[in-house]
């Protein structure tokens, strides 16, 4: 198996996005991107043999970052779907989020982790290689308690299997 690491252009604040390519000894290609820890492109052979990208991703780290609402291979936030009223509570406490679907929250507010750079590290696991990114999210981060650290790998296999792990940490 191999990894290789490539640009994918500039972010808003200058810096640099990669994309990171795993491709398995049957040539299968796994793409994912440090920027919000998008899953960008699946290459795999067809019924006939032909290799073919089976993921709608875009072609480059800057349109997720100017899309993001499109969702495409996103991680968006602290939740997903909506919270009603865009207001929760725990232990007590009432903790309100912005209103960002008529009345509720929707994917955790404006701020979406797709839109964030993510810090990326090439693994070896259990399931294969891939690349792990990790994102802190401070207390308050889209409104809600806690610092969190959150960590998505992305792995294949030589049987063409990919594996998609989701950590999260949260210290309240």
């Amino acid at each position: 198996m191999a990894i290789t690491i490539e640009s994918f252009g500039r972010a808003a604040n200058g810096k640099e996005i990669n994309l990171y390519s795993i491709t398995n000894q049957n040539g299968a290609v796994l793409k994912v991107t440090d920027m919000g820890a998008v899953w960008v492109s699946m290459i795999v052979p067809d019924k006939n043999g032909n290799m073919e990208d089976v993921v709608l991703g875009y072609k480059s780290g800057k349109e997720y970052e100017k899309n993001k609402w499109s969702g495409m291979g996103a991680i968006i936030g602290r939740n997903a779907n909506r919270i009603g009223s865009h207001r929760f509570t725990l232990n007590g406490k009432e903790y309100i989020l912005a209103d960002n679907a008529r009345g509720d929250n929707l994917h955790s507010g404006p701020d979406l982790y797709i839109s964030r750079l993510w810090e990326a590290e090439p693994v070896v696991t259990e399931l294969g290689e891939g690349i792990e990114f990790s994102l802190f999210s401070p207390h308050m981060d889209q409104g809600f308690p806690g610092n969190a650290i959150i960590h998505v790998t992305y792995s294949l296999d030589d049987c063409g299997g990919l594996h998609i792990v989701y950590d999260a940490v949260s210290d309240q």
